[in-house]
């Protein structure tokens, strides 16, 4: 027959488990979107030589799905951070004469993707233009560039046409959604399993006389061997108690109490860990990050100090998945 604890836990414990899915979820969506990103088909690319008007030959693309033109820019300068601005405008037809796409727009220093090819000399600017509906007939492309409106004269022009290129901003956006969502729900529910679980009695076992030196020095590097994963031990925060806590819980019930304590904070905070990490790809986790960070030091440190004094300490909002 379950207790009203557990009956109390179970709806948090669901709370927890829908966060975690959605996070996991969330973190698919935005891999499925990056593949798709990346998955997108080259189909053509040719360099020209600076001049105003360039032309893509007919190329057959497949029927019915999304495709894109780019145009990069090549040009030297001096500048660290060159303010440039290249007008241009497309039109794409089917070989019958039906417009396909048409567009104008420029190539701009300050939106596009600029990356420096030489000791921030030769700098490549691209940029992709909005997606458009390959017909079943072959197409032709048109781009007439303006003279530059700002920045140094281009040296030469490349024209690249992607095919099979679905826009992966619906899974982006939806990933966001998603990530933040499970964020929330995860820490509505770490809250809301802080707030209903009983705090343990504060001591393992009535004792009339405090543990002597040795136990309580087992009992802070139960909690002090967490730290070993600052120094770069992957996994060391629960490595490091574990450790000490299977080599001496049979000693003494109060070093039997903290490592478990310890244990089930560093699972705890690895779980906080990996939430803030998913929800990087969202910004916010950064500073989550470093807050969980903070927090795991100054209450590793803080059990510490406790547990040298014999006390047998309680971490806050920690998953108690050890008995």
């Amino acid at each position: 027959m379950p207790t009203n604890a557990t009956e109390h836990k179970r709806p948090v414990r669901r709370l927890l488990l829908a966060g975690i899915v959605l996070l996991l979820g969330g973190l698919a969506t935005l891999i499925l979107g990056g593949l798709r990103w990346m998955g997108a088909e080259l189909v053509f690319e040719e360099r020209f030589d600076p001049g105003q008007h360039f032309e893509v030959p007919p190329l057959a693309l497949p029927p019915n799905r999304p495709a894109y033109l780019a145009v990069e820019v090549f040009f030297s300068t001096t500048e660290s951070e060159p303010a440039c601005r290249y007008p241009l405008s497309y039109t794409i037809r089917a070989v019958d004469g039906r417009l396909v796409a048409k567009e104008e727009s420029a190539i701009d220093c300050r939106s596009g993707n600029r990356r420096s090819l030489r000791s921030g000399e030769t700098f490549r600017m691209k940029t992709s233009f909005r997606r458009f509906t390959a017909p079943d007939e072959p197409i032709q492309a048109a781009i007439q560039m303006e003279p530059a409106a700002s920045g140094p004269a281009p040296e030469h022009i490349a024209i690249q046409l992607y095919a099979n290129a679905p826009s992966p901003a619906p899974l982006f956006v939806g990933g966001t959604l998603v990530l933040l969502l499970g964020g929330g729900l995860f820490a509505a529910g770490v809250i809301a399993l802080a707030v209903t679980t009983e705090t343990p009695p504060p001591s393992p076992v009535p004792t009339s006389t405090p543990p002597d030196r040795t136990v309580r020095n087992w009992a802070m590097l139960c909690h002090l061997t967490a730290l070993t994963a600052y120094i770069g031990i992957p996994f060391g925060h629960i490595i490091g108690p574990l450790v000490v806590w299977l080599l001496k819980r049979e000693d003494d019930p109060l070093i039997e109490d903290q490592g478990k304590e310890s244990l089930n904070f560093q699972i705890s905070v690895t779980l906080y860990v990996l939430v803030t990490v998913a929800l990087m790809f969202v910004i916010i986790g950064f500073p989550l990050f470093f807050a969980v960070t903070l927090f795991h030091f100054i209450m590793t440190v803080v059990a510490a100090v406790k547990a040298s004094e014999g006390t047998a300490y309680r971490y806050p909002l920690t998953l108690r998945l050890i008995k």
